[in-house]
């Protein structure tokens, strides 16, 4: 099975340079938010009890994933309940690097490494093979530019995770923004989920904008 946070990733990095498209704090952030989205959609994340100042808390139910990633955020919030925020910041730091080794052993990406001035190691990740990401885009593009009924639930997931880190017009630059942001949030609200996943979709979209918003605003203070 391919996870909500393997195919973000892999449409966040460029496919030639294979660096991130977006900055480092919002991917890490829209990493973790996928993983725990994917935990509500499964019913293994739930809300718990009503909703207070900050928002709603959200607590791990059942047995442990077996999926080591997904693991970790369950991990996030199985010892007490915590606000979708709390477990994002939480585990923004420890997904992506097991990601990109995930999307590399599937043959998507390669693992390049570089020397900087002789001395520092960069690793990059670029695309050897597109098939899975051309898939991606073409379902994105039939939901979102094309206004059909997506074609999954993870594909409507995926769309409200890409808007939330403000992702889509990088992706269909030749696309109107507003039009791209309109189309999104009408399929986060749509149909294809159930009350507890559409609120678990709003609490993380919150979280991930947040994240998306705090380097924006220090590169600002410091021009």
């Amino acid at each position: 099975m391919d996870l909500l946070a393997e195919d973000m990733l892999l449409l966040l990095l460029e496919e030639r340079s294979g660096r991130p498209l977006v900055d480092a704090t919002q991917l890490n952030a829209a990493l973790a938010g996928a993983l725990v989205l994917e935990l509500a959609m499964a019913g293994a994340i739930v809300p718990d009890g009503p909703a207070r100042s900050g928002g709603p808390k959200i607590s791990a139910v059942g047995g442990r994933p077996t999926d080591p990633t997904l693991a970790v955020a369950w991990d996030a919030c199985a010892d007490r309940p915590r606000r979708a925020g709390e477990v994002i910041k939480k585990i923004a730091g420890k997904v992506r690097q097991p990601l990109l080794e995930r999307i590399a052993d599937k043959g998507w990406v390669s693992k390049e490494q570089t020397k900087v001035l002789g001395v520092f190691t960069r690793t990059s990740w670029p695309e050897i093979d597109g098939r899975h990401e051309a898939d991606l885009r073409n379902r994105l593009q039939f939901a979102l530019l094309q206004n059909a009924r997506p074609d999954s639930p993870h594909t409507a997931a995926l769309i409200s995770l890409l808007a939330a880190c403000q992702a889509l017009p990088k992706l269909f630059p030749d696309a109107d923004k507003k039009s791209l942001k309109a189309r999104a949030a009408e399929l986060s609200e749509g149909e294809w989920a159930g009350a507890a996943v559409k609120k678990a979709i709003a609490d993380v979209q919150a979280a991930v904008m947040v994240a998306v918003m705090v380097p924006t605003i220090v590169t600002s203070s410091g021009t």
